[in-house]
């Protein structure tokens, strides 16, 4: 009983007071379908700062995800993820330092002098019709005063706050890259992308014929900054029952009416969003074993759901249709 109220005490500590200074962090919150490479207007507070950054979805046929010409892949969790070039060789292809780089304004200023912590996934794509497809390290992220903005004349200032030293070439799981930093400024803009120049970028080759040249491509997801270790750790994993399915939800996704079962009394249904504001808050007055809860006032999207009985607290991802 102890270990349960202890869990308890961390998981709402966790969702409560910790906050995700990145809006639209999975990239979900859409107002139109994307159709064509090269454009993020169709995803909410997210915008390219440096050349074509490319946004993939499940509506779409053109950038689908997770059947994407330039390599299958799900999406880390949802139905969006972002894909952009990392690195491009200059002798192969005459483009001196091309980088794609991929910019958000945070919901707050950071503070100077605390303490953040930043994780976000990264998945390489693989492959790019044309191009001889290379894998490179040095993917990290840049905080900053203002609007980045990077072009065919800007140099990598080989730096960043944050960033991989490991060669990403994996093609079928997500990686993390993950970090820590004290702010020196109240930085109010976060940058993803590659902040490297060629001698201080490392790559290995994959292969295919490098007619357009040879470059570095990669798909992104789940981004997180936030002052609290435990929730940048932990913010956008799955949460799932470990008591031998003594629980179940579904459908999942679902789009109207969501259905509990728990092999215990439920005492109460919380569904938090992805920056730790619960959403939806249902104490079951009857304690009943089998819930029917109206989810259809939800934005779709992502969101982690939590029961509570008289013997777990258990969490597990929600998509919402």
């Amino acid at each position: 009983m102890k270990t349960l109220i202890t869990l308890f005490i961390c998981f709402q500590t966790l969702l409560v007071f910790s906050q995700n200074l990145v809006p639209n962090p999975s990239f979900e919150d859409t107002i139109d379908c994307p159709y064509f490479f090269g454009s993020l207007d169709p995803i909410e507070n997210w915008f390219s700062c440096g050349n074509s950054v490319d946004c993939y979805h499940t509506c779409s046929e053109t950038v689908n995800a997770p059947n994407s010409p330039n390599g299958f892949q799900q999406p880390r969790s949802g139905e969006s993820m972002i894909g952009l070039v990392s690195y491009v060789w200059e002798q192969s292809s005459g483009w001196p330092n091309y980088r794609e780089y991929l910019c958000v304004e945070l919901s707050e200023p950071l503070s100077i002098g605390e303490r953040y912590f930043i994780s976000f996934y990264i998945n390489c794509a693989g492959y790019l019709p044309g191009w001889q497809i290379i894998a490179s390290n040095k993917f990290g992220v840049r905080f900053s005063n203002e609007p980045y903005f990077y072009d065919e004349n800007s140099v990598p200032v080989n730096s960043a706050h944050i960033f991989s030293n490991s060669i990403i070439s994996d093609t079928v799981n997500w990686y993390n890259i993950a970090g820590e930093f004290i702010a020196d400024s109240a930085y109010s803009y976060l940058v993803l992308g590659n902040f490297f120049d060629e001698n201080n970028t490392d790559t290995i080759i994959f292969g295919g014929q490098p007619f357009g040249g040879s470059a570095a491509y990669y798909y992104l997801d789940d981004v997180c900054v936030s002052s609290d270790s435990i929730f940048a750790n932990n913010w956008s994993s799955v949460f799932e029952s470990k008591n031998n399915n003594k629980y179940s939800i579904y459908p999942n996704p679902v789009s109207d009416v969501l259905t509990i079962e728990s092999e215990y009394p439920i005492e109460f249904i919380t569904i938090w969003d992805l920056i730790g504001q619960p959403v939806v808050e249902a104490k079951i007055l009857d304690i009943r074993k089998h819930e029917n809860l109206d989810v259809s006032d939800l934005k779709s999207g992502t969101y982690i759901f939590e029961i509570r009985t008289n013997r777990v607290l258990l969490f597990q991802r929600l998509i919402k249709l």
